[in-house]
Protein backbone atom coordinates (compact mmCIF):
# COMPACT_ATOMS: atom_id res chain seq x y z
CA UNK A 1 0.00 0.00 0.00
CA UNK A 2 2.05 2.89 -1.23
CA UNK A 3 0.64 6.25 -1.30
CA UNK A 4 1.90 9.09 -4.02
CA UNK A 5 1.92 12.54 -1.40
CA UNK A 6 1.10 15.31 -3.60
CA UNK A 7 3.97 17.71 -4.25
CA UNK A 8 3.44 20.84 -2.34
CA UNK A 9 2.57 24.11 -4.36
CA UNK A 10 5.59 26.04 -5.31
CA UNK A 11 8.15 22.64 -4.12
CA UNK A 12 10.86 21.41 -5.98
CA UNK A 13 11.16 18.55 -4.21
CA UNK A 14 9.42 15.06 -4.54
CA UNK A 15 9.54 11.66 -3.19
CA UNK A 16 11.38 10.30 -5.98
CA UNK A 17 14.31 12.07 -4.93
CA UNK A 18 17.40 10.78 -2.10
CA UNK A 19 15.89 9.68 0.90
CA UNK A 20 15.72 11.74 3.76
CA UNK A 21 17.23 8.98 5.74
CA UNK A 22 20.83 8.66 6.95
CA UNK A 23 23.09 7.04 4.69
CA UNK A 24 20.53 6.80 2.06
CA UNK A 25 22.22 4.13 0.26
CA UNK A 26 21.53 1.13 2.47
CA UNK A 27 17.88 1.91 3.17
CA UNK A 28 14.67 1.33 0.61
CA UNK A 29 11.25 3.19 0.97
CA UNK A 30 8.94 0.50 1.94
CA UNK A 31 5.59 2.27 2.13
CA UNK A 32 4.40 6.02 3.02
CA UNK A 33 0.89 6.81 4.20
CA UNK A 34 -0.94 9.90 4.37
CA UNK A 35 -1.48 11.55 8.13
CA UNK A 36 -4.43 14.11 8.99
CA UNK A 37 -1.90 16.40 11.41
CA UNK A 38 -5.37 18.54 13.06
CA UNK A 39 -6.26 14.46 14.49
CA UNK A 40 -2.72 13.87 17.30
CA UNK A 41 -4.12 10.37 17.53
CA UNK A 42 -3.95 10.38 13.28
CA UNK A 43 -0.14 9.92 13.26
CA UNK A 44 0.67 7.32 16.10
CA UNK A 45 -2.08 5.23 14.19
CA UNK A 46 -1.06 6.23 10.49
CA UNK A 47 2.91 5.26 11.95
CA UNK A 48 2.19 1.99 13.68
CA UNK A 49 -0.14 0.65 10.39
CA UNK A 50 2.68 1.55 8.22
CA UNK A 51 5.07 -0.29 9.95
CA UNK A 52 2.60 -3.54 10.02
CA UNK A 53 1.70 -3.54 6.41
CA UNK A 54 5.29 -3.64 5.58
CA UNK A 55 5.96 -6.27 7.99
CA UNK A 56 2.35 -7.94 6.61
CA UNK A 57 1.60 -8.35 10.38
CA UNK A 58 -1.64 -6.96 12.37
CA UNK A 59 -1.63 -3.42 14.02
CA UNK A 60 -1.55 -5.40 17.23
CA UNK A 61 1.33 -7.44 16.52
CA UNK A 62 3.72 -4.53 16.70
CA UNK A 63 5.85 -4.29 19.31
CA UNK A 64 7.10 -3.08 21.24
CA UNK A 65 4.59 -0.15 21.09
CA UNK A 66 5.44 2.69 19.72
CA UNK A 67 4.98 4.87 23.17
CA UNK A 68 7.96 2.81 24.32
CA UNK A 69 9.82 3.72 21.58
CA UNK A 70 9.17 7.72 21.24
CA UNK A 71 7.66 10.29 22.96
CA UNK A 72 4.37 10.07 21.06
CA UNK A 73 2.56 13.05 22.08
CA UNK A 74 6.00 15.20 21.34
CA UNK A 75 5.75 13.70 18.17
CA UNK A 76 2.18 14.14 17.40
CA UNK A 77 2.52 18.31 19.12
CA UNK A 78 5.63 18.46 16.49
CA UNK A 79 2.89 17.85 13.99
CA UNK A 80 -0.47 19.20 15.42
CA UNK A 81 -1.84 22.16 12.88
CA UNK A 82 -4.78 23.43 10.94
CA UNK A 83 -2.93 24.38 8.06
CA UNK A 84 0.51 24.18 6.78
CA UNK A 85 2.87 26.52 6.02
CA UNK A 86 5.36 26.50 3.65
CA UNK A 87 8.17 26.20 6.49
CA UNK A 88 6.15 23.60 8.17
CA UNK A 89 5.65 21.27 4.75
CA UNK A 90 9.67 21.32 5.05
CA UNK A 91 9.96 19.81 8.42
CA UNK A 92 10.77 16.16 8.71
CA UNK A 93 11.15 13.82 12.19
CA UNK A 94 13.45 10.51 11.78
CA UNK A 95 13.74 7.95 14.22
CA UNK A 96 14.27 4.08 14.56
CA UNK A 97 11.73 1.77 15.11
CA UNK A 98 12.03 -1.88 14.83
CA UNK A 99 14.06 -2.48 12.17
CA UNK A 100 12.91 0.12 9.83
CA UNK A 101 13.58 4.35 9.95
CA UNK A 102 10.36 5.99 10.32
CA UNK A 103 10.48 9.30 8.86
CA UNK A 104 7.30 11.94 9.56
CA UNK A 105 7.58 14.82 6.81
CA UNK A 106 6.11 18.30 7.21
CA UNK A 107 3.71 17.88 4.44
CA UNK A 108 1.77 15.74 6.18
CA UNK A 109 3.12 11.90 5.39
CA UNK A 110 4.99 8.84 7.13
CA UNK A 111 7.52 7.03 5.05
CA UNK A 112 8.60 3.55 6.31
CA UNK A 113 12.42 2.47 5.32
CA UNK A 114 13.86 -0.67 5.37
CA UNK A 115 17.68 -1.45 5.69
CA UNK A 116 18.88 -3.04 1.79
CA UNK A 117 20.97 -6.31 2.81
Amino acid sequence: MTDTPDEPAGSATSTDESPPVKDPSKWTLQTQAAFEPADTSDLVVTIVSAVADVEDVPVDRVDPPLQEVVDVDAISRSFARTHATDRDRDFSLEFPYRDHRIVVRGDEWVQVYSKQE
